[in-house]
Parts: structure tokens; C-alpha cells; sequence
């Protein structure tokens, strides 16, 4: 999709915008608003909730429009206004079209005269650059704000631009929408994938017998059914060096992992932090055998798993099976991988579950012989790549749409393309037929 330029361009002092059409006006954004910052909240005419009493809502420093601290009934606000944050997500900029009450920090555009209120909104937060400005504890003032210019054509031309920008925005945003939703799906499939291997087999027609573990259900017949102390050489917990903090300066050293090291990939390859060898020798820190799997064993991220080939070290949030001869290391991970509720429920999990080595040792796994581990975890590699590499291919097209979002925006609010004759298409069918020529459009 193209679009026209401008007839006549004029130059312009501003660095970022070297020039803008003939017509178009620069102006600082305090000689177009009023720009105010939020307060307290005034307790005696707050909730937390919407009431019949207290219907405004108090908009909070973020990055999403929707995000309210609470309401209240007395609102200092009212329509065709712009928030901008100023802690936390600097210079975030939200249109307001209702009455509204800000918090303390949150700064409060009201124009001075007529101007299209969500034109600024897209200028702003695709063109300005606040974070220059802010102060070095990412704060932004009314003062700072002040005197930062901006371009702009007449409201009547504002308007259009946005109408425009509504319109093929919200197209986009559609898409993206589909693709993350895909990339939920894909998860959703893979998890199944391998939740099916590790407990059915990939024989369908293999008999089955009731394992005797109600969430478990039918499994093989010919498979064992035990917890982890039957069949793991060792589960051991890892733990911090008292003598030297693991840093990421070390080179050389040995691999210390965290539960901030886990990234989704059932392979662990190379931690944030090192040890140094000395430490291990020493005994001030605990080195484990490579072709152990890691078991996160606290917080949010409890039961996250992983596999490391190589010998390393670990924090004591992480506890390390070392798989003994009844067991492939790799088939090991998969199947964690596939119990991480039962670890929560093993975990006692409420807010903050622990599974400590005990706990680890109690999780129930089916057990198929040695040679059908192997073929099991041949099988899922090769379907769990597949899986992964449309995510991937899926992730790239919401890069790809981002960009074209951000483009579009950017461009039309500058001046560079002319939307004043632009009408919304007859047939919509053309945008995504682009999109799939630029191969954003994936499908399982």
C-alpha cells in the first residue's frame, strides 16, 4: 500500500523533522495545552472499585490507556484530554474522551484552543522521545515537557489523519491480535505433544493398563509407574558461594544458573553468572554432573525445567536430578516438562510454593523402557521443532506488524505521506493479501 506526498514542503529548525508540508505549523506543546500534573488521591471521595457515587475513573502512570489507580466522584478532568506518563513508562500518551481524575506524577494535557486531542496522542508516542528529557530517575515534569515542539496541520486536516490512522491501526492491531493468539495455540498444541508422548507413547494401538494415579490415568502396559527417588541417582539443591558472589565478568568459568536463566527452552546452554573453578574446588560451591535436569523450586516460575549437557553450578532455588541408568536424562525433561501442575500441587502452592528435594523426589512419572525413551524423545524433537519454528515465524510477523504500525503513524502525523483524500476501502481483502505476501500471516 502506497500513498501520495505533499505538493510543497517547507524546512524546518527542529533536528528530529528536517521538514514538514507547506501549511503545517510548529509549536511547543505549552503554547497548544495546558499541562498539569496529577495529585493525591483524596481518600474521602475514593474506591477502589466503580460506584453509582464515584464513576471517574483515576488514571495511573503506564503503559496501557485502560490501567486505573481507582475512581472517585470528584474528577479535575474533563474530555478531550491527553495523559502522558511521567514515572515508569515515560512519556506514554493516552487520548481521554470522559471526565477523569489523574494521579500524582501522571501529567494532563488540555488544549488551548481547537485541536484534535488524538492526533497528538499518535505524535507523541511514535515521534516524541521524552526519555531525553526525563531526569535521571526516569521522572517527567511539567517544566520538561513544556517547551518540546511539535508539528501539526489544522484541525480539520488532524482529523482526518486520524480518522485514517483509526482505521488502518486498528487492521493491524487485528492481526496482531491473530498472531499472538496463534502463538498461544501453538503452546497449547506443543505442551499436548508432549504430554501425550510422555505418558501414551506413540504406539496408539500399544495395550494399556489403569496406572493406579488418578490424574495419570491409562498408560502402557508394559511401562513402570514411580516417583523420581526410584529411578534418580541423585536430587540434590544448589546453593550460593559465601567467598565469592558468581558474577558475569568471570570468563572461563563455570556455569551458575537461576531461575532467571530459564527462557522457556527445555536446554540450558550458558548462564547470566559464572563461578571460578577455584570455587568448586574449594567446596564452597556445588558442581553437578552434566546431563542433570533443573527443577526451579520456588517462586512464580516453580516448576520450570531444564537440561544442562555440560557440569555446572546452580543457586539454591533450583534443585538438580541426576538421572540414573532407568532413565534418559532428556526423556526426564520432556516429562517434567508435562507435570508442571502436579509440582505446584506437590509444592503445597498457594502464592509461594516450595518444592524442596523431598518434594522433588515424591513427583510421580511414568517410566517406558530405555530404547522407547529414546524413540520417544527423537520423535518429539523433531515435532517439537516444528512447533517452535512457528512461533517463531509467528513472533517475526508481529515484529514485522509493529514496525508497519509504527510507520504508518509516524509518517502520517510528519507530513511525509497525505492522507486528505484517503477513504476507507470497499474491499479490506487487499491489506491482508499484503500481509501474507510478506509472509506475516502463519498458520499451524
Amino acid at each position: 500500500m502506497s500513498f501520495p506526498r505533499y505538493s510543497e514542503y517547507k524546512d524546518t529548525e527542529i533536528n528530529w523533522i528536517a521538514q514538514i508540508p507547506t501549511g503545517w505549523q510548529i509549536a511547543s506543546l505549552s503554547k497548544l495545552f495546558s499541562i498539569k500534573a496529577g495529585g493525591d488521591v483524596n481518600t474521602d471521595v475514593f474506591s477502589e472499585t466503580r460506584t453509582h457515587d464515584r464513576p471517574f475513573p483515576i488514571y495511573t502512570n503506564a503503559n496501557n490507556p485502560n490501567i486505573v489507580y481507582g475512581y472517585t466522584s470528584k474528577a479535575k478532568y474533563g474530555p478531550n484530554c491527553i495523559t502522558v506518563s511521567g514515572r515508569g513508562y515515560v512519556g506514554f500518551a493516552a487520548f481521554r474522551d470522559h471526565i477523569f481524575d489523574a494521579i500524582i506524577r501522571l501529567l494532563v494535557l488540555t488544549p488551548k484552543k481547537d485541536l484534535n486531542c488524538k492526533f497528538f496522542e499518535y505524535f507523541i508516542n511514535e515521534v516524541v522521545d521524552f526519555r531525553e528529557e526525563s531526569s535521571a530517575i526516569g521522572q517527567l515534569s511539567t517544566n520538561q515537557i513544556a517547551p518540546y515542539k511539535v508539528a501539526f496541520p489544522d484541525c480539520r486536516e488532524q482529523s482526518k489523519i486520524t480518522h485514517f490512522l483509526d482505521h488502518e491501526t486498528a487492521k493491524i492491531d487485528t492481526l496482531i491480535h491473530e498472531q499472538k493468539r496463534l502463538i498461544e495455540l501453538l503452546k497449547e498444541k506443543r505442551q499436548a505433544v508432549i504430554s501425550h508422548a510422555v505418558t501414551k507413547g506413540l504406539d496408539p494401538d500399544v495395550p494399556i493398563k489403569d496406572s493406579g494415579v488418578e490424574w495419570l490415568g491409562d498408560v502402557p502396559a508394559h511401562w513402570g509407574v514411580a516417583t523420581i527417588r526410584r529411578f534418580a541417582k541423585a536430587v540434590r539443591t544448589g546453593g550460593t558461594p559465601s567467598l565469592e558472589m558468581p558474577n558475569s565478568e568471570i570468563a572461563d568459568g563455570i556455569n551458575w544458573f537461576t531461575p532467571g536463566d530459564f527462557n522457556g527452552s527445555l536446554m540450558l546452554h550458558e548462564s547470566e553468572k559464572q563461578l571460578r573453578i577455584s570455587s568448586i574446588s574449594s567446596g564452597d560451591a556445588k558442581l553437578f554432573p552434566g546431563g542433570s535436569v533443573l527443577v526451579v523450586g520456588i517462586g512464580a516460575t516453580l516448576g520450570k525445567v531444564a537440561k544442562v549437557d555440560d557440569d555446572f553450578s546452580a543457586n539454591q532455588q533450583i534443585n538438580v536430578i541426576v538421572p540414573g541408568k532407568r532413565i534418559n536424562g532428556h526423556f526426564l525433561v520432556y516429562s517434567l516438562s508435562a507435570q508442571k501442575s502436579q509440582m505446584r500441587f506437590v509444592s503445597n502452592a498457594s502464592t509461594i510454593g516450595i518444592m524442596n528435594q523431598e518434594k522433588t523426589k515424591d513427583i510421580v512419572l511414568v517410566l517406558p523402557p530405555v530404547e522407547e525413551q529414546t524413540q520417544i524423545t527423537e520423535s518429539l524433537d523433531r515435532g517439537v521443532q516444528n512447533l517452535d519454528q512457528l512461533v517463531i515465524k509467528a513472533a517475526s510477523g508481529i515484529l514485522l506488524l509493529k514496525e508497519r504500525r509504527s510507520a504508518l503513524i509516524s509518517a502520517a502525523v510528519t507530513g511525509k505521506i497525505d492522507v486528505r483524500d484517503w477513504q476507507p476501502p470497499a474491499d479490506e481483502s487487499t491489506f491482508d493479501k499484503e500481509m501474507r505476501q510478506a509472509e506475516i500471516k502463519v498458520t499451524a
